[in-house]
């Protein structure tokens, strides 16, 4: 980093750091000489200067009728960047005195989604057992059970047991398979309900669960679950889940 790059970094701008340092190397110079050795145009040297001289990091001298300009003392700037910490230092402090105050009043986005990642085997199932908490004791899943017996081999037979001890019901679309009619026979409670759609036509890459307030994901082939709670999404999504639903009723297709 240059002399003129580091003066930059510390709050000059680039006229101005070229030209104090032409005159920290020069002594002293007319506005046609700075203009020559900083190549700023001249007609932009006397702004620049003003304000160097503001800051007192430069000073006008007149010699023989000629102005001249010379620079200050290199110790100007250690002034200078005591200054500029001394302020950042109570403007800190004054921040850490307000930020308790300013905490009671922010609200934060009221009807902001909250987003829970669960990893690996454990957390997805996690995300089932969080299932158990539903108070409206109907889950709405489109599941291809074939990933799930996979990934989980011995869990949902478990799991549909406790969740029937739980009153907790499913409404179901799965793809047709040996998988989703070995699921649908777990139903021995009669709890849930279920449809299939031709598993050529419909490839189910996740899990999908809506329950409560609550839209949950479910990835077999990268092992994880996602639960985004958001009762303007959840309801958006039970619709758009009630009304595929209705539709594939009428294609009646057996187990």
């Amino acid at each position: 980093m240059s002399l003129i790059q580091k003066l930059v970094a510390l709050g000059l701008s680039d006229k101005e750091a070229a030209i104090y340092v032409s005159l920290i190397e020069s002594g002293d110079l007319t506005a046609s000489e700075l203009a020559e050795k900083t190549s700023i145009v001249r007609s932009s040297i006397y702004p620049v200067i003003e304000s160097l001289t503001k800051k007192g990091l430069a000073r006008i001298a007149a010699n023989a009728g000629v102005m001249r300009y010379t620079a200050a003392s290199p110790e100007k700037l250690s002034e200078m960047a005591k200054e500029k910490a001394d302020k950042f230092r109570l403007l800190k402090q004054d921040l850490e005195a307000l930020t308790p105050e300013l905490r009671q009043e922010y609200k934060g986005a009221k009807y902001r989604p909250k987003i829970t990642l669960l990893e690996g085997k454990e957390g997805m199932i996690e995300g089932f057992e969080q299932t158990f908490s539903s108070k409206e004791k109907l889950m709405r899943v489109a599941s291809s059970a074939e990933k799930i017996f996979k990934t989980l081999p011995g869990y949902l037979p478990k799991y549909v047991f406790k969740r029937h001890l739980y009153g907790l019901a499913m409404k179901g679309i799965h793809p047709t398979g040996p998988a989703a009619s070995g699921m649908i026979k777990m139903n021995i409670m009669k709890l849930d309900r279920s449809v299939l759609v031709p598993k050529e036509q419909y490839k189910f890459p996740c899990d999908l669960a809506i329950f409560d307030d609550n839209v949950a994901y479910m990835s077999h082939e990268h092992r994880y679950a996602i639960n985004v709670h958001s009762k303007e999404i959840a309801e958006v999504m039970k619709a758009a889940f009630d009304l595929a639903w209705n539709n594939v009723q009428r294609m009646n297709i057996k187990p």
